[in-house]
């Protein structure tokens, strides 16, 4: 009689920890953004730094951005406002999300078991007296099956004190962005399709002939230096989101022909 209570004892304690397991609220493990230029290490001269942290029960937020002195300001408010825009986005998401998962699951805390997550990284392609270019990319998770990555970059004529965008890199020439998009398509293809066979295969190519199809929109995110073009492309933008963000990177030598002003 006693084995038997014992065994019943070990029955009910098994299954509160199965049951506790289950409605346990998972973590996503977040993606890495770009790692941040602003992490100790010192910087090229005339960029300043604007850094923030903000952490409570529903939010994990750390926000880094550059600003850079010989920009106009509107440009520098350009990536202010995009990272602030990103982060009360972020937010209004993530609290519409959470309200609507305590309301269909009424047993849930009021706060999730791990906030939800939120970092912006930055690169700088070069800051200079001639030309600043540079990315910023943010990771972010609200709730949901997966997190989402989002980049963008910042391009600048500090002599003309004017944002250059893909047009101008390319002399606003549909014949300079056809062979650009030509490089570019041959290298994501050797980036994405490699291991792809059949059906898949031609799903891939699909993705890919439409998201870098030569048309301005689809090359709005680039940054240069002196010697290199590097084109990046959001998340599913030329493959599925387990690829996330991709970049080409075309030397200049590659691109002689075509006689690109930023690059004389």
């Amino acid at each position: 009689m006693k084995n038997k209570i014992i065994l019943v004892l070990v029955l009910v304690l098994v299954g509160a920890v199965v049951i506790f397991a289950l409605n346990k609220e998972p973590a996503e493990v977040p993606e890495v953004p770009f790692e941040p230029e602003n992490n100790g290490q010192s910087f090229e001269e005339g960029i300043d730094v604007v850094s923030y942290s903000e952490k409570n029960e529903l939010f994990d937020i750390t926000v880094n951005y550059p600003q850079f002195e010989l920009a106009s300001e509107a440009f520098n408010d350009s990536i202010k406002e995009f990272v602030e825009d990103a982060v009360k986005t972020f937010k209004e998401i993530a609290e519409e999300n959470w309200e609507a998962r305590k309301e269909f699951d009424k047993t849930l805390l009021e706060y999730p078991e791990t906030p939800f997550y939120f970092e912006t990284g930055w690169r700088s392609a070069q800051s200079n007296e001639n030309y600043i270019s540079c990315i910023i990319n943010y990771y972010s998770f609200s709730g949901g099956a997966h997190g989402d990555s989002v980049i963008k970059t910042f391009n600048f004529d500090v002599l003309e004190q004017e944002e250059i965008s893909f047009s101008d890199f390319v002399g606003n020439s549909q014949e300079n962005l056809n062979k650009i998009a030509e490089l570019v398509t041959i290298e994501l293809e050797n980036q994405i399709l490699s291991d792809a066979e059949g059906e898949q295969s031609e799903i891939l190519q699909s993705m890919i002939d439409e998201g870098a199809n030569p048309v301005f929109k689809n090359y709005e995110n680039f940054v240069f230096d002196e010697n290199n073009l590097t084109v990046c492309f959001q998340k599913y933008q030329v493959a599925p989101g387990s690829f996330g963000l991709l970049e080409v990177e075309i030397n200049k030598n590659e691109l002689e022909e075509l006689d690109l002003p930023y690059f004389e």
